[in-house]
Parts: C-alpha cells; structure tokens; sequence
C-alpha cells in the first residue's frame, strides 16, 4: 500500500515521492543497502515528520545536511539569537522562528532530494522538483530621475 509523502504545509507546489517502502525510494533496488542512501532516506523522513507538527518552534537540529557546504552537520543545544522581528504590510511577523525552521527544511529536503538523485540516477525520473524561484530587488532611482520610463524599460513592449 503506497502512502503519499507530503513534505510542505497545504496549497505548495512542490511534488513528492512515495515512502511507503524504502526501496521504492532507492529505485530499482540499486543501492539500496549504501549507508548514504539509506542516511539521506531516514532524514527525509524525519522532515517529512517534522512538517506534521503544528509548531516547530523547540525543535532543535541533531544531525542535519547542511545544502551550502554539502556536508552533514550536527549541532549543538544552543539555538542562535533571534534576528530582530520584520511585519509585512499586514502587521504580521514574517520571521517567527517558526517559518525560519520550516524554510530551512524546504532547503535542507531539496538538497536531500537532489543529492539522492545524484546517488541514484534511476530515482530521477520519479522525482520532480519544482524550480526554484529566484528573486532580485532592483533599486530604481526614480527621483533622481523622474522623466525616465525605467518601468518600461524592465517591463519590455507588450
């Protein structure tokens, strides 16, 4: 009976794998006994746990894949200091600790999943990661210069 892995809160887009077996993750039985694989498999689910709670507030990190220096990481009791609160328009706090745990494991999943993928070619076919979104803030100097159309100019012609 294959059950289905959802790894984000409701309403994302991001596709998910079935875990139902642990060698339906490992493809066609390729590698399935390779401690890394089997690494990277047990922390997905440990994710996959971890997005069910309704807070991630206590968690703590243990033992986890660090995706900017591709290495496994573990940590310490200490939580680092809190970044000070920012709102959005609403008045809402967009940097609880919260939203910055589940953000971290959106990106910790990912990296799991890519390198999984890399381990495991045949798995790749099975799995479809979304693209990332990317995002740039550009300054305009509109009031420096009020007369220039730099809307058009990064907009395009219809």
């Amino acid at each position: 009976m294959g059950s289905h892995l959802s790894l984000v809160p409701y309403g994302s887009s991001l596709s998910i794998i079935s875990t139902a077996n642990p060698a339906a993750l490992a493809g066609a039985g390729e590698g399935v006994n390779d401690p890394e694989n089997m690494k990277i498999q047990l922390r997905l689910a440990e994710i996959q746990n971890l997005f069910g709670r309704p807070s991630l507030q206590d968690y703590c990190f243990a033992e986890f894949w660090n995706p900017d220096k591709n290495i496994w990481e573990t940590q310490s009791g200490e939580r680092s200091p809190s970044p000070e609160p920012a709102y959005d328009k609403m008045g809402r706090r967009t940097n609880t600790r919260d939203l910055r745990v589940r953000e971290r494991l959106v990106r910790e999943r990912r990296a799991l999943l890519e390198r999984l993928m890399k381990l495991q070619p045949g798995l790749a076919q099975s799995i479809r990661l979304p693209k990332e979104r990317l995002s740039v803030k550009l300054y305009i100097p509109q009031k420096e210069f009020p007369d220039y159309p730099f809307f058009g100019l990064i907009i395009g012609p219809r």
